[in-house]
């Protein structure tokens, strides 16, 4: 009735158990140099906390994914998130369950979708494959998804890079996958950041030929072909042109 849960707890969930209403659990994720993450849990938590949700929208064209962030009292169980929270500082969230979940399934859970792409949660340590240079999870993790068109979110530049063979996620987090063909697919995608009706954390979009593009928007949260007279957002920074 009290589940205390951290990235290396889950591991030990080698096969599916069942929890009931009424059981408090708590999931502790330690420190990390970036404020951005990603997280998928298999029950509902208050959003009043120290940990901001942002919910995968429609792109902003085919180079930049677009996040609002959730205005409701609460998550969704098994909905994978965007999360943002003190830059440096690990945390804690959790509730006492209103409904059945469960842990140690070894599928991945529920997605968010919007046009071509589809944000991935996973509940357990996963290796992301490309299934012809890479056919195994890394050694200690407990599944291997084959899935040659994933990116995995790299805090550091606030952006999704497109797989090269595998990447690794510890569990309760996500990953980024496209159902558009390779010819078309970006080897980077920049983010739009919505809050409050406001683009606040716009990163860059690198093109194929590795050259820089600028993203602009205006102040009201549109996006620009090309910077306007007056006051722009390009590349997250208020310019006046």
């Amino acid at each position: 009735n009290n589940l205390q849960l951290t990235d290396d707890v889950v591991a030990q969930f080698k096969t599916k158990y069942e929890f009931t209403p009424g059981t408090t659990v708590n999931y502790t994720r330690e420190p990390s140099a970036s404020e951005w993450g990603t997280i998928c849990l298999p029950y509902v938590v208050s959003t009043d906390g120290d940990v901001a949700y942002f919910r995968l929208v429609d792109p902003v064209g085919n180079q930049t994914l677009r996040f609002e962030r959730v205005t409701e009292e609460t998550t969704t169980a098994n909905e994978p998130y965007l999360i943002k929270k003190g830059a440096g500082e690990g945390f804690v969230v959790g509730t006492t369950a209103v409904e059945d979940f469960s842990l140690g399934d070894d599928e991945v859970q529920s997605t968010a979708e919007h046009n071509t792409y589809k944000l991935q949660g996973v509940m357990v340590s996963t290796s992301v494959i490309d299934g012809e240079t890479k056919t195994e999870a890394k050694e200690g993790y407990q599944q291997a998804v084959i899935d040659p068109n994933a990116y995995y979110f790299e805090a550091s530049s606030n952006t999704f890079r497109a797989l090269n063979g595998r990447f690794n996620l510890k569990a309760f987090r996500a990953y980024l996958s496209t159902t558009d063909d390779t010819s078309n697919a970006r080897s980077i995608l920049g983010i739009d950041i919505s809050e409050d009706g406001q683009s606040t954390g716009i990163s860059f979009v690198e093109s194929e030929d590795g050259k820089t593009v600028d993203v602009v928007f205006d102040l009201n949260g549109r996006r620009l072909q090309e910077a306007k007279k007056g006051i722009n957002i390009i590349n997250g920074k208020k310019v006046i042109k």
